[in-house]
């Protein structure tokens, strides 16, 4: 259950584009058995892999991990506070330099 996100999103994406995983393996130049362990959570990609994957699916790898939704549930109020730090540690560190 490690993988239980990129596993769904891989098999959801890939079946949204009509993909079969053999499909997939030969576009990564990979085994569809290696593919096949990816979307059932016996092993993950590589980062390389990753970012093919991402290209092929066309979507983000953040899309792929999980983040994205991680990202949009951060409210208005959350983000521009988020904003307002980094910009102090930005100037903190131009005044150190």
């Amino acid at each position: 259950m490690k993988y239980s996100i990129l596993a769904d999103n891989l098999r959801a994406l890939r079946e949204k584009k009509g993909l079969t995983q053999a499909k997939m393996a030969q576009y990564l130049n990979i085994a569809k058995q290696t593919y096949s362990g990816y979307e059932n959570r016996v092993s993950s990609p590589d980062l390389q892999t990753l970012v093919e994957i991402s290209k092929i699916l066309n979507v983000t790898t953040d899309s792929l991990l999980g983040c994205e939704r991680q990202r949009k549930e951060i409210d208005e109020e959350s983000y521009l506070k988020l904003i307002e730090a980094r910009n102090i540690i930005d100037n903190i560190i131009k005044e150190k330099k």
